[in-house]
């Protein structure tokens, strides 16, 4: 008998961090349907009142750390780590363990931190007009 309400406790425990995994990545979802709403189709109903609502500070905790932790509860039950030693050596053992409501939110996660993740890089390294005019000015001199 206690080692069936132990399972079900495991059980309960993984379902919860899969529902709070979730929950966190709420805003992040809300905030990307908004965006693709807005410059993709030009309709800005959901993205204008939070924009002039919230500070970029809030929107980007909620859209870029909440992930971060969410991912991180979700990995918890899916990860099985061993660790020990015997005749002077470490020796470790990954497992992964099948829950389904924690992969899938690890996947969500994962991909909105590689959307981010692209954003960040092609907005920051894109080369824009003027930095072309001066590489065709410093081209000139050469």
């Amino acid at each position: 008998m206690g080692d069936a309400d132990m399972n079900t406790k495991q059980k309960d425990r993984y379902k919860i961090f899969g529902l709070a995994g979730l929950i966190l990545i709420l805003p992040s979802t809300y905030f990307f349907i908004a965006v693709l709403l807005k410059y993709g189709m030009g309709h800005g109903f959901l993205f204008d009142p939070v924009h002039y609502t919230f500070s970029n500070f809030i929107i980007d905790i909620g859209v870029i750390f909440l992930p971060f932790i969410a991912l991180a509860i979700n990995l918890i039950p899916l990860l099985d780590i061993n660790l020990k030693v015997e005749a002077g050596k470490l020796i470790s053992m990954f497992a992964l363990k099948l829950k389904p409501l924690n992969i899938i939110v690890c996947l969500i996660c994962l991909c909105y931190l590689m959307i981010i993740f692209a954003y960040g890089i092609g907005e920051n390294l894109m080369i824009r007009e003027h930095s072309t005019n001066l590489i065709l000015a410093l081209q000139k001199m050469i």
